[in-house]
């Protein structure tokens, strides 16, 4: 059995003035870095299979890889083998991993003359200068090596650092995050790949692997089960299987159709229009505007929506103009569980597009929403999470007060469940490396059950082709902010072909992270369905908790001595 033991010593004028002896918790970061759903095939070796796979680096030395790296923070934190994050509210007294040139105030050095194996283990030995890291201190964390170069402090981003940024070829972060590419061959005539978001990926009981996703075009929820998932290849000579089946499970709205002799951009949605051009657009007499007003509302024809699952449940939750839609459906079954319809007391928009009326055939017809084929039909306009809906409005709220003269797009309004406004907003969490989210735009939602953590996934904004996993905070009793946990690269040579999608695995959580991919390509057309899966580098995979709190004082010297070594139980 793994065990850890710290030893903390705090030296003033070269003497000896403290010292601090503990054993620690090793968390589940790991086990879940190395032992990964046994669906989730990741020792792909054969020169066919495409796939990039430094966990083996990661497993030849686990000593030197998984527990290089120290962060020391100010509070204690639960000592439960699921904490495998440090919570934004403990604050970093320091941190310190691989050499670095980095020079802020909580970064220490690791000492590589004391370092190095022992009998039975490994030891790490960081010190921190006499102006690092002074504070209180009640845990000591320890993290991959990379974790504990980038910490979790306001700098932690920066691409020089590596972080958890993968977009930093400075430090070949790409690399270092440990990501793995697996992937399957499948011919085009089975599926096109462009056409879905994948949300959720399971095992059945039979054994086969079941993946849902969202069709862009048609806005369904198809279901696809792959048979065999580990015998993973690439290659077109050794497939990697048939799809077993592949149907529509879920469809809340009609599939939109084009409408003949029309331009681009034109649809029918069941009974209604839409139209990108306001050219048609004709007045229209009140009680037609109620009537159609009405007739939507009681049976929408298309909303913008993206699917999410807690638990055993798949959520779909959509908005009009000033109603949240909430649908709820069984994952075994796919039968619908619940419909709620909530009213809010303020406008709701979804991307800049509102109501219309267009004179169409010689009759009246109601059309709402972004267009079809784009990008925002993929969107997430709104999601709810511990008694509270967060949606996006006409109008952002500065200061308390909606500023109409501008379009809402990267900010999401807190309602309660009854749809009362609570004046609140999901703002980020300013940074330098971050530091506009105002064109960012939101896609997809999960929940980290093992943790209890909410996830908002969202594009870049002043990073480049970035997918983000935005942590949600509370504060107290409510929630009004979010901070990045991941950035991940989207398209660009050697990086995923893939926008704004993280992938919820059953029995996978964070520090993994999974994206579908599609890096294979021939003639410019995705031949394969693949998952990229990356390991969050400030992870936390020991939990020490001090009996008392250690204070480090400006003036001295702090040596951090770590031995992880396997003793019987």
């Amino acid at each position: 059995m793994i065990k850890g033991k710290a030893k903390i010593q705090l030296f003033e004028g070269g003497k000896l003035v403290s010292e601090t002896r503990e054993e620690n918790m090793i968390t589940n970061a790991v086990d879940n870095i190395l032992n990964p759903p046994d669906y989730i095939e990741s020792g792909m070796d054969s020169e066919n299979d495409r796939s990039f796979n430094p966990l083996r680096l990661f497993k030849s030395n686990i000593a030197d890889t998984a527990f290089h790296g120290v962060i020391v923070c100010r509070d204690k934190i639960e000592e439960n083998a699921d904490n495998v994050m440090l919570p934004w509210t403990n604050a970093e007294i320091g941190h310190a991993g691989i050499p670095t040139t980095n020079t802020d105030s909580t970064i220490g050095t690791y000492n590589e003359n004391e370092s190095g194996k022992i009998d039975g283990g490994y030891r790490h030995v960081w010190d921190f200068a006499s102006d690092k890291a002074n504070g209180e201190i009640s845990c000591i964390c320890l993290t991959t090596k990379d974790g504990g170069t980038g910490g979790y402090h306001d700098t932690f981003w920066d691409l020089s650092m590596g972080g958890t940024d993968l977009n930093s070829n400075s430090t070949s972060s790409f690399s270092s995050n440990l990501h793995t590419i697996c992937g399957r061959f499948i011919p085009n005539s089975e599926i096109d790949l462009a056409h879905y978001k994948w949300f959720y990926m399971d095992k059945l009981e039979n054994g086969n692997v079941r993946l849902l996703g969202k069709n862009r075009h048609d806005c369904g929820i198809y279901e696809v089960i792959f048979f065999d998932p580990t015998s993973i290849s690439v290659s077109e000579k050794k497939p990697f299987c048939g799809i077993v089946s592949m149907k529509k499970v879920i469809e809340i709205f009609p599939a939109p159709s084009p409408i003949p002799d029309t331009s681009s951009g034109n649809y029918f949605h069941g009974s209604y229009f839409y139209t990108n051009s306001s050219y048609n657009t004709s007045s229209i007499p009140e009680d037609e505007k109620e009537k159609l007003r009405n007739n939507w509302f009681e049976n929408p024809q298309w909303l913008a929506f993206f699917p999410y699952v807690i638990g055993e449940e798949i959520h779909v939750i959509g908005q009009s103009k000033q109603s949240i839609y909430h649908y709820v459906f069984d994952l075994a079954s796919y039968t619908q569980k619940s419909k709620k319809v909530i009213t809010t007391d303020v406008m709701l928009q979804n991307y800049d597009i509102g109501f219309n009326y267009v004179y169409h055939d010689y009759k009246y017809t109601w059309f709402y929403g972004a267009g079809v084929n784009e990008d925002y039909n993929s969107a997430l306009p709104a999601f709810q999470w511990d008694g509270k809906y967060f949606a996006i409005t006409d109008h952002p709220l500065i200061d308390g007060t909606e500023n109409t003269s501008s379009e809402n797009y990267g900010q999401l309004r807190i309602f309660s469940e009854s749809g009362i406004s609570e004046n609140k907003t999901l703002q980020y969490i300013n940074n330098e490396r971050l530091s506009n989210m105002a064109t960012a735009s939101f896609w997809g939602f999960y929940v980290d059950e093992k943790s209890h953590t909410p996830i908002l996934i969202c594009d870049s904004c002043n990073i480049n082709y970035s997918a983000i996993a935005l942590e949600i905070i509370k504060n107290g009793d409510g929630y009004d902010q979010y901070r990045m946990r991941v950035s991940m690269p989207t398209y660009g040579t050697s990086r995923i072909n893939c926008y704004a999608n993280f992938m919820k695995v059953k029995d996978m959580s964070f520090p993994y992270y999974v994206a579908p991919d599609n890096p294979y390509t021939s003639n410019g057309t995705s031949r394969y369905f693949g998952l990229s899966l990356g390991v969050l580098k400030p992870c936390l995979t020991t939990i020490n908790n001090l009996s008392s709190p250690v204070r480090k004082l400006d003036g001295q010297v702090m040596k951090i001595t770590y031995d992880i070594v396997d003793e019987e139980e």
